[in-house]
């Protein structure tokens, strides 16, 4: 008598324990996708300072004695920075584009900075062009933070500024505010106002324009060079930075291939040309570029085009001691932020794993190649000092850096600081030992960079694709279920022990294994691996024991256009063009589909007689059955969606990357649509 409720409570559970089930399947792939997908590192919010130097005698040869000095005697005393967004690299050094005899390709944006080039004919000593290669992402504001960090920002910076776009890293601009209240030092910014979100309350003077309107080409760019001018003549300011949006909006709105890409580049070197005219002594003029960008003027990628961006430095006193190379040399982008904090006399931000450029150490004035040895050795002896110190603080910390290249790198440090320590005994006739104490620790920087690069700014192939392999195996799963629950006789409960059973011991001898080896495995891989030894049995049991007595047509009665459909949907994903315009394309495969099923229903009789049925069936299964009176229902149910699909189109944004559109405007506040009538 009771046999029944409690085998249709059981069936609940069952039921109940398959959707848990599907839950955690794509849970396990979202997570292993977005692992590989979603770079983050861990924010450590420790901060350099001059009472505190990054290891014990760190203080470098030349330092000893002078007033002022911090970790390392200031070069200058004042710094502009001229950030030139998406400024690539061939923007600024034009490549060969034809061969010998044939004519010269004509491109708007070649030739168009020449000042940089007659400035590096006319003072090879004064000024030096590299190619900065900057790490993904290449979104702007990821730049910045690399910029002034010195670090490598990812999609996701966990730390203590969640829901925060502030920078509360050790940097920079920090650096200078804090030595502002002792020793004067003025920040002045003008330009993106994304900078106003990332260093809130950090300048003495500011000038912020919207950066959003990535269609207005001029705005930002006319007010930076309204204030420009005077408040560098004007001398109230230590640090001067302007961020100009010109070149980056107009790669957006035209490529880079267009005309109005020349006006821009022209206007910049006019801007460089009057900075240099009104340069001092103690001054360094920096114009650098955040990221380069597509042959369509997107960013964001790794692309070589995107990663590749244009670094000048000038300086009206000799700064270098030789005349430049044929081809500029390659430097990473972080490594300005070491260099400019020694040349100013400032401490190293603390999450600095950028490498000095000892060019910019050597003794210009002393022609004894001993003497600018031992000065470049002395800055990367400093710089590594503090990087070996934020590793240290980073693993304690956070587990995502490799522990045996971690322990290499600390024993290529030591070995490195030994060879340092002696050599600072016995300065004079070693100049063969400094060259090898200096490789040695360009090794060792270097390979901190590599290793932190694995670890926070490359992107898992290998997990995205496990990721996503595994999401579509769980949908395919409920795409089977739901076809077999229909079917008489269909019980969970059998389908669910082995698979269950698998899992949990798939997971029980993996975390065993964990734990009698010492070796470390990512939860979120322990997760999916748990997810993949239950769903495989489950399949396995499934076609065993029911999908082999039906065929598979029976078992997935999808019609060959809708599949087509799903197939189109899914692909779209993988193309960038077709996701900025997902706001028209999914509108018009929605109506396409309801069109078509609408029709299946005429092709089955279900709206018309068989008899009058004349059109193709198009793959859909024929149908003998009569009509149904729901018909009419269905069919107005299909033309009330088209309407909706229809009036959702009404309220339509458009997106930064296509500068054409124009968004509705019953998005507009009701305040605005008045005043505007007003």
């Amino acid at each position: 008598m009771n046999s029944f409720p409690a085998t249709s409570r059981m069936q609940k559970i069952s039921v109940l324990l398959f959707l848990a089930w599907v839950c955690f399947l794509f849970y396990a792939g979202i997570a292993l996708f977005t692992s590989g997908f979603l770079l983050t590192r861990l924010e450590l919010t420790n901060h350099s300072s001059c009472q505190e130097p990054p290891g014990p005698g760190s203080l470098p040869w030349g330092s000893q004695g002078k007033p002022g000095a911090c970790w390392m005697a200031s070069r200058f005393s004042r710094l502009v920075l001229v950030l030139i967004d998406a400024l690539r690299f061939d923007f600024a050094h034009p490549q060969r584009s034809h061969g010998p005899g044939e004519p010269p390709v004509s491109l708007p944006f070649l030739g168009k900075l020449d000042s940089l080039q007659r400035i590096l004919e006319i003072q090879p000593h004064h000024a030096r062009l590299y190619q900065s290669k900057a790490d993904p992402p290449t979104t702007t504001m990821q730049r910045l933070k690399a910029l002034t960090t010195g670090s490598l920002p990812t999609f996701i910076d966990a730390g203590s500024n969640f829901a925060s776009y502030a920078i509360v890293e050790d940097n920079l601009i920090k650096q200078l505010a804090s030595a502002g209240a002792s020793a004067g030092r003025r920040v002045v910014f003008m330009g993106d106002d994304t900078w106003k979100d990332l260093f809130p309350g950090a300048f003495s003077q500011a000038f912020f324009f919207p950066s959003f309107n990535v269609r207005d080409l001029h705005t930002v760019d006319n007010g930076i060079l309204e204030h420009l001018y005077p408040t560098m003549d004007s001398g109230k300011w230590d640090m001067l930075i302007a961020h100009f949006l010109g070149v980056d909006h107009c790669g957006h709105k035209y490529g880079p291939h267009h005309p109005e890409m020349a006006k821009k580049l022209s206007q910049m070197d006019q801007v460089i040309q009057g900075l240099v005219e009104r340069l001092e002594n103690d001054t360094l003029l920096v114009v650098i570029g955040d990221h380069g960008m597509t042959m369509t003027g997107d960013h964001g990628g790794d692309s070589e085009l995107e990663i590749s961006a244009a670094l000048f430095l000038y300086s009206p006193k000799a700064l270098f001691p030789g005349a430049p190379p044929e081809e500029p040399e390659i430097v990473p982008q972080i490594s300005l932020v070491p260099t400019l904090a020694l040349l100013l006399g400032l401490p190293i931000p603390f999450g600095n794993i950028g490498e000095v450029m000892a060019e910019l150490f050597s003794e210009v004035e002393d022609a004894q190649p001993h003497s600018s040895a031992l000065a470049q050795a002395s800055a990367l002896h400093l710089n590594a000092q503090q990087v070996s110190r934020f590793l240290h603080a980073y693993s304690a910390a956070s587990q995502d850096l490799q522990i045996t290249e971690l322990h290499r790198l600390q024993n290529l440090f030591s070995n490195a600081s030994a060879d340092y320590q002696r050599l600072l005994q016995s300065p004079q006739g070693a100049e063969a030992a400094l060259q090898t104490v200096i490789t040695e620790l360009q090794q060792f920087l270097r390979g901190v960079r590599a290793m932190c690069i694995q670890s926070w700014a490359r992107f898992s192939l290998g997990r995205m694709a496990g990721g996503a392999a595994l999401m579509a195996a769980a949908c395919f799963l409920c795409l089977l279920v739901s076809q077999w629950a229909t079917s008489p006789g269909f019980c969970f409960h059998p389908f669910l022990l082995i698979p269950m059973a698998c899992g949990l011991a798939g997971t029980i001898v993996c975390a065993g294994l964990l734990t009698t080896t010492g070796l470390r495995l990512d939860p979120v891989v322990l997760g999916a691996m748990a997810a993949v030894g239950s769903l495989l049995p489950f399949l396995w049991k499934a076609w065993a024991g029911w999908g082999s007595k039906r065929p598979l047509e029976a078992l997935l009665p999808i019609p060959g256009p809708v599949l087509l459909f799903l197939l189109i949907r899914f692909a779209a994903f993988f193309s960038d063009s077709f996701v900025v315009a997902e706001a028209r394309a999914t509108p018009f495969l929605l109506g396409s589909l309801i069109l078509l099923l609408i029709a299946q229903l005429h092709w089955e009789g279900k709206l018309l007689p068989p008899k009058l049925l004349t059109m193709p069936r198009l793959c859909f299964p024929a149908s003998t059955g009569p009509p149904r009176h729901s018909g009419t229902y269905a069919l107005g149910l299909g033309v009330g969606l088209l309407l909706c699909i229809r009036l959702a189109g009404l309220f339509h944004r458009c997106p930064e990357e296509t500068p054409a559109c124009r968004s509705s405007p019953w998005l507009s506040p009701l305040a605005s649509m008045v005043g505007s009538r007003a």
